[in-house]
């Protein structure tokens, strides 16, 4: 394989998605805007809704035109939609993140935030290509809501096709705070205590950025806070009783409760996840344990 040159290389095992997405594109747009946005010829055009196998160079390039990895591709394939709306200007995020939409923006601006100061900006951008998300959506308005969904399959991801474990995704949560402080969120916390902060953070997450859950604290001291998340029931009803969120949602949910403990004292608290939703039903417990 390394012998060879790239532009010899065929991909005709995944002709069928690019001619899938061709097709879809060509139904929704003049064919000749399609192909100037790829810079093809007739020639590449007329080869690919044939579905016949083109260069691996020139499906290098159509994957980065559309905002999309050839990995994502032949794993799983993509949301030709979602490759007509960044052409279009229409959305950002794959549509299907706009619905049940009970989470602020600004939440998923914080997580790349976090993931490109811990693992830097290529990282980061492979990622929103993996997944379908136009570099423009982390400057719409991050009070805008979106589902919970599209930070869960964030986590569900970073697992699945880049080999994070459950405490690198405790890690993100962890660090979240320590990227973004600039944040008026972050700073509405300066000159409380400790147990004061936890209290206005738990009060203030249901609030103002998201209202997928309801929290309680069950134990608040000076040595750890103990709290309980459970979906909320409006959103249970607008969901039809659907799964909503993941395992890896509450992963990353233990370690953002300690996120706030790291940005006030720069320490690293112990956070465990005593129960998960998803796993045992009812409600999750998360404990943070002050160092």
């Amino acid at each position: 394989m390394h012998n060879q040159s790239s532009s010899s290389l065929t991909f005709g095992h995944s002709s069928k998605s690019l001619k899938s997405l061709f097709c879809f594109l060509t139904e929704n747009m003049d064919k000749d805007e399609v192909q100037n946005l790829y810079n093809l010829t007739k020639a590449d055009m007329n080869s690919i809704l044939k579905a016949d196998s083109v260069s691996f160079d020139k499906a290098l390039d159509i994957a980065k035109t559309s905002g999309f990895t050839l990995d994502k591709m032949i794993k799983e394939g993509i949301d030709n939609q979602a490759v007509l709306d960044k052409f279009s200007g229409n959305s950002f995020i794959p549509k299907k993140y706009l619905k049940i939409a009970y989470t602020r923006k600004r939440i998923s601006f914080m997580i790349f935030k976090a993931i490109e100061g811990i693992y830097g900006k290529t990282f980061s951008n492979t990622l929103m290509r993996y997944m379908q998300i136009d570099q423009r959506f982390l400057d719409s308005n991050e009070n805008e809501f979106i589902s919970t969904n599209f930070n869960s399959d964030i986590y569900k991801t970073l697992i699945k096709y880049f080999k994070f474990n459950q405490d690198d995704i405790m890690k993100l949560g962890v660090s979240i705070n320590l990227y973004d402080e600039n944040n008026p969120f972050v700073k509405s916390f300066e000159g409380l205590s400790v147990i004061h902060s936890y209290s206005k953070f738990v009060e203030e997450i249901y609030a103002k950025l998201e209202t997928s859950h309801q929290y309680k604290i069950v134990k608040l001291d000076r040595k750890r806070i103990i709290l309980h998340k459970k979906l909320s029931p409006k959103l249970i009803e607008e969901n039809d009783g659907k799964s909503y969120g993941s395992y890896a949602t509450c992963l990353y949910s233990a370690g953002y409760l300690g996120s706030l403990y790291s940005a006030k004292t720069g320490r690293v608290p112990e956070v465990k996840l005593n129960k998960n939703l998803y796993i045992n039903g009812g409600h999750s417990e998360y404990e943070v344990t002050f160092s």
